[in-house]
Protein backbone atom coordinates (compact mmCIF):
# COMPACT_ATOMS: atom_id res chain seq x y z
CA UNK A 1 0.00 0.00 0.00
CA UNK A 2 3.04 2.28 -0.20
CA UNK A 3 1.89 3.79 -3.48
CA UNK A 4 -1.50 4.68 -1.97
CA UNK A 5 0.05 6.46 1.02
CA UNK A 6 2.45 8.28 -1.29
CA UNK A 7 -0.36 9.54 -3.52
CA UNK A 8 -2.60 10.57 -0.65
CA UNK A 9 0.20 12.10 1.35
CA UNK A 10 1.82 13.85 -1.58
CA UNK A 11 0.35 14.88 -4.90
CA UNK A 12 -3.10 13.45 -4.10
CA UNK A 13 -3.46 15.65 -1.06
CA UNK A 14 -2.22 18.69 -2.96
CA UNK A 15 -4.80 17.94 -5.63
CA UNK A 16 -7.61 17.79 -3.07
CA UNK A 17 -6.50 21.03 -1.45
CA UNK A 18 -6.31 22.81 -4.83
CA UNK A 19 -9.79 21.57 -5.73
CA UNK A 20 -11.14 22.84 -2.43
CA UNK A 21 -9.47 26.24 -2.73
CA UNK A 22 -10.56 26.66 -6.32
CA UNK A 23 -14.16 25.73 -5.66
CA UNK A 24 -14.37 27.85 -2.52
CA UNK A 25 -13.26 30.91 -4.48
CA UNK A 26 -15.39 30.19 -7.47
CA UNK A 27 -18.64 29.18 -5.65
CA UNK A 28 -18.40 31.22 -2.48
CA UNK A 29 -21.95 32.51 -2.80
CA UNK A 30 -23.33 29.04 -3.42
CA UNK A 31 -21.53 27.64 -0.37
CA UNK A 32 -22.82 30.39 1.87
CA UNK A 33 -26.37 29.88 0.59
CA UNK A 34 -26.21 26.13 1.18
CA UNK A 35 -24.80 26.63 4.67
CA UNK A 36 -27.59 29.09 5.50
CA UNK A 37 -30.11 26.56 4.14
CA UNK A 38 -28.63 23.85 6.35
CA UNK A 39 -28.85 26.18 9.35
CA UNK A 40 -32.52 26.92 8.65
CA UNK A 41 -33.26 23.21 8.23
CA UNK A 42 -31.46 22.44 11.51
CA UNK A 43 -33.58 25.07 13.28
CA UNK A 44 -36.71 23.50 11.78
CA UNK A 45 -35.55 20.11 13.07
CA UNK A 46 -35.13 21.53 16.58
CA UNK A 47 -38.54 23.22 16.37
CA UNK A 48 -40.28 19.94 15.52
CA UNK A 49 -38.59 18.18 18.45
CA UNK A 50 -39.51 21.07 20.75
CA UNK A 51 -43.14 20.96 19.58
CA UNK A 52 -43.33 17.22 20.28
CA UNK A 53 -41.76 17.35 23.75
CA UNK A 54 -43.83 20.40 24.76
CA UNK A 55 -47.03 18.62 23.65
CA UNK A 56 -46.22 15.65 25.87
CA UNK A 57 -45.44 17.89 28.84
CA UNK A 58 -48.57 20.01 28.33
CA UNK A 59 -50.87 16.98 28.16
CA UNK A 60 -49.32 15.47 31.30
CA UNK A 61 -49.67 18.74 33.23
CA UNK A 62 -53.27 19.17 32.05
CA UNK A 63 -54.14 15.67 33.33
CA UNK A 64 -52.73 16.58 36.73
CA UNK A 65 -54.72 19.82 36.85
CA UNK A 66 -58.00 18.10 35.94
CA UNK A 67 -57.49 15.48 38.64
CA UNK A 68 -56.91 12.26 36.74
CA UNK A 69 -54.79 9.70 38.56
CA UNK A 70 -52.75 6.83 37.20
CA UNK A 71 -55.79 4.97 35.89
CA UNK A 72 -59.39 5.68 34.95
CA UNK A 73 -62.11 3.02 35.08
CA UNK A 74 -65.71 3.39 33.89
CA UNK A 75 -67.93 0.90 35.73
CA UNK A 76 -70.89 -0.79 34.10
CA UNK A 77 -74.36 0.61 34.75
CA UNK A 78 -76.34 -0.24 37.85
CA UNK A 79 -78.47 -2.96 36.23
CA UNK A 80 -75.47 -4.90 35.00
CA UNK A 81 -73.65 -4.61 38.33
CA UNK A 82 -76.80 -5.90 40.05
CA UNK A 83 -76.74 -8.92 37.73
CA UNK A 84 -73.13 -9.56 38.79
CA UNK A 85 -74.17 -9.42 42.43
CA UNK A 86 -72.09 -6.38 43.28
CA UNK A 87 -72.26 -2.60 43.39
CA UNK A 88 -70.06 0.38 42.64
CA UNK A 89 -69.40 0.97 46.34
CA UNK A 90 -68.22 -2.62 46.89
CA UNK A 91 -65.89 -2.45 43.89
CA UNK A 92 -64.38 0.85 45.06
CA UNK A 93 -63.90 -0.58 48.57
CA UNK A 94 -62.08 -3.66 47.20
CA UNK A 95 -59.82 -1.52 45.01
CA UNK A 96 -58.82 0.46 48.09
CA UNK A 97 -57.56 -2.75 49.72
CA UNK A 98 -54.82 -3.14 47.11
CA UNK A 99 -51.40 -2.40 48.62
CA UNK A 100 -50.30 -0.61 45.43
CA UNK A 101 -53.16 1.91 45.60
CA UNK A 102 -52.60 5.35 47.11
CA UNK A 103 -56.13 6.70 46.69
CA UNK A 104 -59.43 5.90 44.99
CA UNK A 105 -61.76 8.69 43.91
CA UNK A 106 -65.18 8.31 42.33
CA UNK A 107 -67.50 10.59 40.41
CA UNK A 108 -71.12 10.01 39.41
CA UNK A 109 -71.38 9.69 35.64
CA UNK A 110 -74.18 9.31 33.12
CA UNK A 111 -73.53 7.32 29.94
CA UNK A 112 -75.30 8.85 26.96
CA UNK A 113 -74.88 8.62 23.21
CA UNK A 114 -74.29 11.78 21.22
CA UNK A 115 -77.31 11.47 18.97
CA UNK A 116 -76.91 14.65 16.95
CA UNK A 117 -74.64 17.66 16.62
CA UNK A 118 -74.97 19.55 13.36
CA UNK A 119 -76.19 16.40 11.61
CA UNK A 120 -73.52 14.08 13.00
CA UNK A 121 -73.42 11.78 15.98
CA UNK A 122 -72.60 8.32 17.25
CA UNK A 123 -69.93 8.84 19.92
CA UNK A 124 -70.45 7.53 23.44
CA UNK A 125 -70.27 10.23 26.08
CA UNK A 126 -69.37 10.53 29.75
CA UNK A 127 -71.75 13.17 31.06
CA UNK A 128 -70.45 14.79 34.25
CA UNK A 129 -71.60 17.50 36.59
CA UNK A 130 -69.69 20.70 35.76
CA UNK A 131 -69.12 21.42 39.48
CA UNK A 132 -67.87 17.92 40.30
CA UNK A 133 -65.21 18.07 43.02
CA UNK A 134 -63.21 15.08 41.73
CA UNK A 135 -62.60 16.26 38.16
CA UNK A 136 -62.33 19.97 37.41
CA UNK A 137 -62.18 21.38 33.89
CA UNK A 138 -61.39 24.93 32.80
CA UNK A 139 -64.11 26.24 30.51
CA UNK A 140 -63.65 28.80 27.70
CA UNK A 141 -66.19 31.22 26.28
CA UNK A 142 -66.93 32.39 22.74
CA UNK A 143 -63.80 34.60 22.78
CA UNK A 144 -61.67 31.61 23.82
CA UNK A 145 -61.14 33.16 27.25
CA UNK A 146 -61.31 31.17 30.47
CA UNK A 147 -64.59 31.73 32.28
CA UNK A 148 -65.78 31.00 35.82
CA UNK A 149 -69.42 31.07 34.75
CA UNK A 150 -71.30 27.94 35.79
CA UNK A 151 -73.58 26.13 33.35
CA UNK A 152 -77.28 26.79 33.61
CA UNK A 153 -80.15 24.38 33.02
CA UNK A 154 -80.23 23.26 29.39
CA UNK A 155 -76.58 24.13 28.75
CA UNK A 156 -73.55 21.92 28.10
CA UNK A 157 -69.82 22.36 27.78
CA UNK A 158 -68.10 20.19 25.16
CA UNK A 159 -64.44 19.42 24.34
CA UNK A 160 -62.58 21.60 21.85
CA UNK A 161 -62.41 18.59 19.50
CA UNK A 162 -66.11 19.14 18.75
CA UNK A 163 -65.10 22.15 16.69
CA UNK A 164 -63.25 20.03 14.15
CA UNK A 165 -65.39 16.89 14.43
CA UNK A 166 -68.85 18.49 14.26
CA UNK A 167 -68.19 22.08 13.20
CA UNK A 168 -69.59 22.95 16.61
CA UNK A 169 -69.91 26.55 17.77
CA UNK A 170 -71.13 28.15 20.95
CA UNK A 171 -74.90 28.47 20.65
CA UNK A 172 -75.31 25.22 18.66
CA UNK A 173 -77.53 22.47 20.03
CA UNK A 174 -76.55 18.89 20.81
CA UNK A 175 -78.94 15.99 21.30
CA UNK A 176 -77.96 13.27 23.76
CA UNK A 177 -79.75 9.95 24.07
CA UNK A 178 -81.19 7.26 21.81
CA UNK A 179 -84.51 6.15 20.32
CA UNK A 180 -85.87 5.50 23.82
CA UNK A 181 -85.52 9.16 24.72
CA UNK A 182 -83.22 12.10 24.16
CA UNK A 183 -82.29 15.43 25.70
CA UNK A 184 -81.41 18.62 23.86
CA UNK A 185 -78.86 21.10 25.19
CA UNK A 186 -77.26 24.33 24.01
CA UNK A 187 -73.47 24.57 23.82
CA UNK A 188 -72.41 27.30 26.25
CA UNK A 189 -68.63 26.76 26.40
CA UNK A 190 -65.71 24.57 25.43
CA UNK A 191 -63.18 22.87 27.67
CA UNK A 192 -59.87 21.10 27.25
CA UNK A 193 -60.11 17.35 27.93
CA UNK A 194 -56.55 15.95 28.17
CA UNK A 195 -57.79 12.39 28.67
CA UNK A 196 -60.43 11.73 26.01
CA UNK A 197 -60.55 14.97 24.04
CA UNK A 198 -58.68 13.70 20.98
CA UNK A 199 -60.66 13.33 17.78
CA UNK A 200 -59.40 9.74 17.45
CA UNK A 201 -61.13 8.74 20.71
CA UNK A 202 -64.62 7.26 20.35
CA UNK A 203 -65.60 8.44 23.84
CA UNK A 204 -66.07 12.05 24.85
CA UNK A 205 -66.67 13.87 28.13
CA UNK A 206 -69.56 16.36 28.25
CA UNK A 207 -70.36 18.67 31.17
CA UNK A 208 -73.89 19.64 32.19
CA UNK A 209 -75.36 21.81 34.94
CA UNK A 210 -76.06 20.73 38.52
CA UNK A 211 -79.80 20.91 37.91
CA UNK A 212 -79.77 18.83 34.73
CA UNK A 213 -77.45 16.26 36.32
CA UNK A 214 -79.75 15.94 39.33
CA UNK A 215 -82.73 15.40 36.99
CA UNK A 216 -80.85 12.61 35.14
CA UNK A 217 -79.86 10.94 38.42
CA UNK A 218 -83.47 11.03 39.62
CA UNK A 219 -84.70 9.54 36.34
CA UNK A 220 -81.99 6.82 36.54
CA UNK A 221 -82.98 5.97 40.12
CA UNK A 222 -86.64 5.71 39.10
CA UNK A 223 -85.77 3.42 36.15
CA UNK A 224 -83.62 1.28 38.45
CA UNK A 225 -86.37 0.91 41.06
CA UNK A 226 -88.93 -0.02 38.43
CA UNK A 227 -86.61 -2.65 36.96
CA UNK A 228 -86.60 -1.06 33.50
CA UNK A 229 -84.47 -3.16 31.16
CA UNK A 230 -81.28 -1.72 29.69
CA UNK A 231 -82.47 -1.88 26.08
CA UNK A 232 -85.43 0.32 27.01
CA UNK A 233 -83.36 3.01 28.74
CA UNK A 234 -82.09 6.20 27.19
CA UNK A 235 -79.03 6.36 29.46
CA UNK A 236 -77.22 4.65 32.33
CA UNK A 237 -75.98 5.95 35.68
CA UNK A 238 -72.73 4.66 37.16
CA UNK A 239 -69.37 5.66 38.61
CA UNK A 240 -66.16 6.91 37.05
CA UNK A 241 -63.23 5.73 39.19
CA UNK A 242 -59.87 7.49 39.42
CA UNK A 243 -57.11 5.29 40.88
CA UNK A 244 -53.79 6.70 42.10
CA UNK A 245 -50.78 4.41 42.39
CA UNK A 246 -48.55 4.72 45.45
CA UNK A 247 -45.50 6.87 44.61
CA UNK A 248 -42.16 5.12 44.38
CA UNK A 249 -43.53 1.74 43.30
CA UNK A 250 -41.56 0.12 40.49
CA UNK A 251 -44.62 -1.12 38.62
CA UNK A 252 -45.54 -0.65 34.98
CA UNK A 253 -49.13 0.29 34.17
CA UNK A 254 -49.83 -3.29 33.10
CA UNK A 255 -48.37 -4.67 36.33
CA UNK A 256 -50.37 -2.14 38.36
CA UNK A 257 -53.61 -3.19 36.67
CA UNK A 258 -52.72 -6.83 37.31
CA UNK A 259 -52.28 -6.06 41.01
CA UNK A 260 -55.68 -4.37 41.08
CA UNK A 261 -57.35 -7.34 39.42
CA UNK A 262 -55.72 -9.81 41.80
CA UNK A 263 -57.38 -8.03 44.73
CA UNK A 264 -60.64 -6.73 43.30
CA UNK A 265 -61.16 -8.20 39.81
CA UNK A 266 -62.30 -4.68 38.98
CA UNK A 267 -61.68 -4.95 35.21
CA UNK A 268 -64.52 -7.48 34.99
CA UNK A 269 -66.93 -4.76 36.06
CA UNK A 270 -65.68 -2.00 33.73
CA UNK A 271 -66.51 -1.32 30.12
CA UNK A 272 -63.31 0.70 29.75
CA UNK A 273 -60.06 1.10 31.69
CA UNK A 274 -57.49 3.62 30.60
CA UNK A 275 -54.10 4.39 32.13
CA UNK A 276 -52.54 7.83 31.93
CA UNK A 277 -49.90 6.55 29.50
CA UNK A 278 -52.53 4.99 27.24
CA UNK A 279 -54.60 8.17 27.28
CA UNK A 280 -51.51 10.20 26.42
CA UNK A 281 -50.79 7.90 23.48
CA UNK A 282 -54.31 8.39 22.11
CA UNK A 283 -54.29 12.13 22.74
CA UNK A 284 -50.91 12.60 21.06
CA UNK A 285 -51.44 10.14 18.20
CA UNK A 286 -51.92 12.82 15.54
CA UNK A 287 -49.12 14.89 17.07
CA UNK A 288 -46.78 11.91 16.79
CA UNK A 289 -47.76 11.24 13.18
CA UNK A 290 -47.42 14.91 12.25
CA UNK A 291 -44.05 15.20 14.01
CA UNK A 292 -42.73 12.01 12.41
CA UNK A 293 -43.66 13.19 8.90
CA UNK A 294 -42.05 16.59 9.52
CA UNK A 295 -38.90 15.01 10.96
CA UNK A 296 -38.49 12.71 7.96
CA UNK A 297 -38.99 15.64 5.61
CA UNK A 298 -36.50 17.82 7.50
CA UNK A 299 -33.89 15.05 7.64
CA UNK A 300 -34.22 14.47 3.88
CA UNK A 301 -33.77 18.20 3.27
CA UNK A 302 -30.72 18.23 5.52
CA UNK A 303 -29.16 15.29 3.67
CA UNK A 304 -29.93 16.87 0.29
CA UNK A 305 -28.36 20.17 1.38
CA UNK A 306 -25.28 18.32 2.65
CA UNK A 307 -24.88 16.45 -0.63
CA UNK A 308 -25.29 19.70 -2.55
CA UNK A 309 -22.59 21.35 -0.47
CA UNK A 310 -20.32 18.30 -0.91
CA UNK A 311 -20.79 18.46 -4.68
CA UNK A 312 -19.94 22.15 -4.99
CA UNK A 313 -16.92 21.88 -2.68
CA UNK A 314 -15.29 18.81 -4.22
CA UNK A 315 -16.18 19.02 -7.90
CA UNK A 316 -13.26 19.96 -10.16
CA UNK A 317 -13.33 23.62 -11.31
CA UNK A 318 -13.57 24.20 -15.06
CA UNK A 319 -12.71 27.87 -15.06
CA UNK A 320 -9.56 28.42 -17.14
CA UNK A 321 -8.48 31.16 -14.69
CA UNK A 322 -8.27 28.67 -11.82
CA UNK A 323 -4.76 27.79 -10.69
CA UNK A 324 -5.44 24.03 -10.82
CA UNK A 325 -3.09 22.22 -13.24
CA UNK A 326 -4.44 19.94 -15.98
CA UNK A 327 -5.38 16.43 -14.93
CA UNK A 328 -2.53 14.79 -16.91
CA UNK A 329 0.10 16.96 -15.12
CA UNK A 330 -1.02 16.19 -11.61
CA UNK A 331 1.05 13.09 -11.04
CA UNK A 332 3.88 13.61 -13.51
CA UNK A 333 7.56 13.97 -12.85
CA UNK A 334 8.69 14.20 -9.25
CA UNK A 335 5.14 13.96 -7.88
CA UNK A 336 4.82 10.29 -8.78
CA UNK A 337 6.36 7.90 -6.26
CA UNK A 338 9.48 6.04 -7.39
CA UNK A 339 11.34 3.08 -6.13
CA UNK A 340 11.03 0.26 -8.57
CA UNK A 341 7.31 0.14 -9.20
CA UNK A 342 4.28 -0.29 -6.99
CA UNK A 343 4.72 -2.00 -3.65
CA UNK A 344 1.75 -3.61 -1.88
Amino acid sequence: MAWFHAVVGGAGMRYIMMVLRGNMRRNKGVHISVLVLMLVISLAFCSVLSYYTNSIRHDSEAMEEVGYGGMLAALYGENRLDAYGTSADKIIKNIGKCDAVQEVKAADVVYLLLKDCNGKGGNSSFVLNDTDSVLTYDQYDVDNKMTDRRLEKGEVSVPFSFIGMYDCKIGDTVELGNDNGSYTFKVASFFEDPYMGSSVMGIKTILISDEDFADLKAKAAEDHRSGLEDDKRSFELSKLIIIDKKPGLDLTEMEFERELNNVSDFASYCWITLSKEQAGSYMLLMTKVFSAVLLIFVVLLLVAAGLLLFFFVLRRPRDPDDDLPPDDDLFSGDDWPTGGGLTM
